[in-house]
């Protein structure tokens, strides 16, 4: 570190008398002691000992230093651009460095770093829109640094909508032109290309990564990026090294015609937002009577996400599930049709798929089956009914039945009243911490 601030040093003629062979705090001391002598307005000189106590990673002094520059010289570049970056990266206050990078531009509207930085603040705050403006800035006044090639690329990739494929494609590739050994230009778009689901791309790019950082390692502590930094970024790539490796494969399983390996493809596609990828590949595997595709697509439609919402569609689908006992499809359907989902309203038809369910063991369809009796809704009501239902859900572990039951027995709905069997199925409901009974119980107490 000494030997890089010495370097730094030999640009600045008021200062090589002191260039010995004294460490950095000695140095300070003496620019300190030249600043209070021969040039106590030396603003080369404050920049520089604002230098040394970053090196020594002193930020507070730094800071310092770059305030008394700017007490001085309030347009001086430097320290301004130093500043900022000091409020962004040490202190994290974004708002301050902001308004830093904003003076210089408005000084230097060419000065790119200043742009870039400006990006990167709107970029860490997810203002993706903003930040590809400044990165189009900074790149059209130095269009040689590859880092504002990368993080446009990235900005334009979260922004979600309006950049093309091959839009973000171009930016990490001239990243990478310009430095073919810009180990983050691959990293980040072999991530991109797995988002994008193009495995075989995303693979070559880590394998070319993970050989930089093989290289990186063997240089030590001269390395350019932190040993820790270089190992964390190993076990990432090795991680999606192996994603790559095993949607290959389950890509060529899909597309020689294994359903479950088209469900899986439609999964991952839906898990990215794309619906509508995700759509043709549960097609695919429905049509080889996958029934979790089937599953995603009546949900799909109706949720509407990612495309028109379509009850009529979606009942569909859940149908073809429901009548070979797929009891999540007839819970579903059960409710389109109780709570008019999408104009449909049919109570009765409801209870059909609620009883079905509820044949099958659903603790919930049984309970509103139950429930369907006891108010008469789609059906005649019965409260000797609404008990059966709610005995069968209770026995099954649901407190919100036992507390119907016990109320039934409490009013005598369906039965002979009977505080006692009451009190029992209240004191099975509260055993699990259910408040209702535990009131129920309290008012039968008092």
């Amino acid at each position: 570190m000494i030997e890089a601030v010495l370097e730094t040093l030999k640009r600045f003629p008021d200062v090589q008398a002191f260039l010995t062979n004294k460490n950095i705090s000695t140095i300070i001391n003496d620019v300190q002691n030249r600043m209070s002598t021969d040039f106590p307005k030396s603003t080369r000189m404050l920049n520089m000992l604002a230098y040394f106590e970053y090196k020594l990673e002193d930020y507070d002094k730094s800071l310092l230093y770059r305030n008394k520059v700017l007490e001085i010289d309030p347009d001086n570049r430097t320290a301004l651009y130093s500043r900022g970056n000091l409020y962004m990266d040490k202190f994290n206050k974004l708002d301050k460095a902001k308004q830093d990078y904003k003076k210089i531009l408005q000084i230097d509207d060419y000065f790119s770093g200043a742009s870039f930085r400006l990006g990167s603040i709107n970029k860490r705050r997810r203002n993706y829109r903003e930040a590809i403006k400044y990165y189009n800035a900074a790149i059209k006044h130095y269009p040689f640094e590859p880092e504002y090639f990368l993080d446009r690329a990235i900005a334009k990739y979260f922004s979600g909508v309006g950049y093309e494929y091959e839009s973000v494609i171009d930016d990490f590739n001239k990243a990478i032109e310009l430095d073919h050994r810009y180990i983050d230009g691959y990293y980040y778009k072999g991530k991109y290309l797995i988002d994008k689901s193009e495995y075989k791309e995303a693979r070559i790019n880590f394998q070319i990564a993970s050989q930089l950082i093989r290289q990186e390692r063997k240089k030590g502590s001269s390395a350019t990026i932190p040993q820790k930094e270089l190992q964390s970024l190993t076990e990432n790539i090795n991680n999606y090294l192996k994603t790559c490796e095993q949607f290959e494969a389950l890509y060529e399983k899909a597309k020689n015609g294994d359903p479950d390996a088209q469900y899986s493809i439609g999964q991952s596609h839906e898990h990215q937002g794309k619906i509508l990828k995700a759509l043709k590949w549960y097609q695919e595997a429905s049509n080889k009577g996958q029934s979790d595709a089937q599953y995603r697509i009546a949900e799909i439609y109706s949720s509407g996400r990612g495309v028109q919402k379509n009850i009529i569609e979606a009942i569909k689908w859940y149908k073809k599930l429901a009548v070979n006992g797929h009891q999540r499809s007839q819970l579903k359907l059960g409710t389109i049709y109780r709570f008019k989902s999408g104009g449909v309203h049919d109570p009765a038809e409801a209870l059909k798929w609620y009883k079905m369910a509820a044949e099958q063991g659903s603790t919930r369809a049984q309970t509103i089956t139950g429930d369907m009796y006891y108010n008469g809704n789609g059906v005649k009501q019965s409260y000797q009914s609404a008990l059966k239902w709610y005995k069968k859900a209770a026995e099954n572990g649901s407190s919100l039945a036992r507390t119907k039951v016990g109320d039934m027995y409490y009013t005598g709905q369906g039965q002979k009243q009977s505080y006692a069997e009451a009190k029992k199925w209240y004191l099975k409901a509260a055993e699990r911490g259910y408040f209702m009974p535990q009131i129920k119980l309290g008012d039968m107490y008092y």
